[in-house]
C-alpha cells in the first residue's frame, strides 16, 4: 500500500507543477534587431553569391566559376573599414579566402569579391566587416553549388 501511495505521489506532483498558466513576455529587443539606419551599427542587406558582377543582383544558389561573392552593407561613418570573404565547405572547413581594406563613407555599399573554387560541392559564404573603430557585424552563413 505505502508503494502505491510513493507511486501515485511521484506521477500527480509532477503533473501538479506543471498544470501551471503560460507565461508570456513581450520580447524587449525586437526594435533593436531590426537593421536601422538611425543606429550606430554595421550590417548587412545582402551577403550571398552572384553569377556575375551585378549591383542588387539576386541570390545565385548555383554558380559556375568565376562567380561573385556579393555584399550590400550599411556603415555608419566615414573610416576604415575591414572586410573578410569566407567560403567553407558545408562541414566548416576553410576552402577559400579574400581580404579586402579600404575607407568607406557613411552609408550603404555593394561590394564584390571574385571566387574560383572546385565544382559539383556545396559550400557555405560568410561575410565579416570590421571598423576601424572595432565594430564588426557577420553575415549569416549562404549556402550554395559551383556547377562547373
Amino acid at each position: 500500500m505505502k508503494k502505491l501511495l510513493v507511486v501515485l505521489c511521484i506521477l500527480l506532483v509532477p503533473g501538479l507543477s506543471s498544470a501551471g498558466e503560460e507565461i508570456v513576455v513581450k520580447n524587449v529587443t525586437a526594435n533593436a534587431a531590426q537593421p536601422d539606419s538611425n543606429l550606430p551599427d554595421i550590417f548587412f542587406l545582402k551577403a550571398h553569391t552572384c553569377a556575375a558582377v551585378a549591383v542588387n543582383c539576386g541570390s545565385d544558389n548555383l554558380v559556375n566559376n568565376p562567380f561573385s561573392a556579393y555584399i550590400k552593407v550599411f556603415v555608419p561613418s566615414t573610416q576604415v573599414y575591414t572586410r573578410h570573404y569566407i567560403v567553407t565547405d558545408i562541414e566548416g572547413a576553410f576552402v577559400g579566402y579574400q581580404f579586402g581594406e579600404s575607407s568607406l563613407t557613411n552609408g550603404t555599399h555593394d561590394i564584390f569579391v571574385a571566387f574560383s573554387l572546385t565544382s559539383g560541392k556545396l559550400y557555405r559564404f560568410i561575410a565579416i566587416v570590421v571598423g576601424a573603430d572595432a565594430k564588426a557585424t557577420v553575415s549569416e552563413g549562404f549556402i550554395f553549388r559551383v556547377v562547373s
